[in-house]
């Protein structure tokens, strides 16, 4: 399970089942990143990075460049 640095990560319940979620509003918001201004792709790089940071493969100065 990812780290949470930027506190992003949230539980979404439909039907009686919870789930785990990134929200990259957080994350931006965190990281002080206008994600409007990023392109669709970098969103999409941004919020894998986010779910897997572990430390090791992915880390807090990664996510950071890529916002």
């Amino acid at each position: 399970m990812s780290l949470n640095s930027f506190g992003a990560r949230d539980t979404l319940s439909v039907g009686g089942q919870s789930y785990t979620i990134y929200r990259l509003d957080r994350a931006a918001a965190a990281l002080g990143a206008d994600l409007q201004a990023l392109p669709f792709t970098h969103r999409i790089l941004l919020e894998n990075l986010i779910r897997y940071e572990d430390g090791v493969s992915v880390d807090r100065a990664q996510i950071e460049s890529v916002a």
